[in-house]
């Protein structure tokens, strides 16, 4: 036997001839108390036959377990697990992708989805209907909750079957999100007695949340009284879920009696509503002066001045916030201004796969917002719309991301 100081061993030859590098420094038999790598293999060789003895298994011969331990295990030992962590000095360090934010999300994703991929079918189908499920906000004074995304018919007051076919298809999908807003007004031609047709006909009526306007021109109350009642008959019900003062035509004369009708169980809400920009500073004050349930007010990411007026006034007095124009409107429509204009990547990271549901989606995020009323007439318009209200939405600095790419697009 050859050896060197310190009880590490260059070679060791045992007495069946087999030999090996040693690895330890203990109880071979020599002086410095190393342990010889060949009787290591002769115990291992004497478990095999012993196992072979008590149980019948074939073992492998002893030259083959010792040409076998050269460089490996030996069959029937399980494989030294190692950590392919572990670095010869020092803690782990992280890998340079990983420290790179753009391959660290990616990676991040690809476990999930390996995570989701190993979930029971049942889970899997679980996690897809809570992506799926609408998002669902309260009105701060009654707790009622509705989806975040409703509809508006100013478009609506239309006359032939023909036209009253595809607001039949719209109102058919949406009763698929129960007390989904739906918004209308006298001013809107002959829109409240389609609805009223309508969700008639297709026995809807308990799957909406309809909300109408009144005037009380120059003050007139009588007239507003005559105009609300008006629209319980064309929207053909007894209680209308919320009744707003349009535009703040009458607002100081026409709210008390809006609040008697409430008390009265005839109104379940009560508000007020502007499109104006100029009407901001009064429309604060209404809310501030009133006991309100709903502001409808403009704004989208073309048009914020309601964040600085409006919403404060309103969340300091639990006033729920629903969003008329919110895709810009007739007089300033946003997809103008993006007609040429791919949709960014990072706009998946909100949940938008289009244009319009990232427009909505940034009104969403405000968290003064209850809800938002795009209009359309289309199912196809509605199916985008509503996929604004599902899933994940824009935070404080998404928001702002959104409104910097916005604010350096070419008018």
């Amino acid at each position: 036997m050859q050896h060197v100081g310190g009880g590490v061993h260059r070679q060791h030859r045992c007495s069946a001839g087999v030999s090996g590098q040693s690895r330890s420094a203990r109880g071979h038999g020599c002086s410095c108390g190393a342990t010889s790598v060949s009787e290591t293999r002769h115990r291992r060789a004497a478990i095999a036959r012993s196992v072979y003895q008590d149980t019948g298994v074939r073992r492998p011969g002893v030259g083959a377990v010792a040409a076998q331990s050269r460089g490996s295990r030996v069959v029937g030992t399980p494989p030294r697990w190692k950590n392919p962590w572990r670095l010869p000095h020092g803690p782990p360090r992280m890998n340079a992708s990983i420290r790179d934010p753009q391959r660290r999300r990616l990676l991040q994703g690809l476990a999930m989805s390996t995570v989701a991929l190993a979930l029971p079918t049942w889970a899997r189908a679980a996690t897809k209907a809570a992506d799926d499920a609408p998002i669902l906000r309260a009105i701060p004074s009654s707790g009622e909750r509705i989806p975040v995304v409703g509809l508006g018919t100013n478009a609506y007051g239309v006359q032939t079957a023909e036209e009253k076919a595809p607001l039949r298809e719209v109102l058919q999908r949406l009763a698929q999100v129960p007390n989904s807003v739906i918004d209308t007004a006298p001013s809107y031609r002959n829109s409240e007695a389609v609805l009223g047709e309508l969700i008639d006909e297709l026995g809807l009526r308990e799957r909406f949340f309809i909300a109408t306007k009144v005037t009380a021109p120059g003050g007139d109350v009588a007239a507003g009284i005559a105009q609300m009642e008006a629209s319980f008959r064309h929207l053909r019900t007894d209680t209308i879920d919320l009744m707003m003062v349009h535009n703040l035509n009458g607002a100081e004369a026409i709210l008390p009696t809006l609040l008697e009708w409430k008390q009265a169980g005839r109104l379940r809400h009560i508000g007020i509503t502007t499109s104006n920009n100029e009407q901001h500073a009064e429309t604060a004050a209404l809310i501030r002066a009133h006991p309100l349930d709903v502001v409808q007010v403009n704004y989208s990411l073309g048009n914020r001045a309601a964040e600085d007026i409006v919403f404060p006034a309103a969340q300091e007095r639990g006033t729920a916030v629903v969003l008329n124009v919110p895709l810009g409107g007739r007089r300033g429509s946003l997809f103008g201004r993006v007609k040429d204009v791919p949709l960014p990547d990072w706009a998946a990271e909100s949940g938008a796969s289009s244009w319009a549901q990232l427009f909505l989606k940034y009104n969403l995020g405000h968290p003064a917002v209850t809800a938002v009323l795009p209009g359309t007439t289309r199912v196809s318009n509605l199916e985008d719309n509503l996929g604004a209200g599902r899933g994940a939405l824009p935070d404080a600095a998404q928001r702002r991301r959104i409104e910097a790419f916005w604010d350096a697009l070419p008018e």
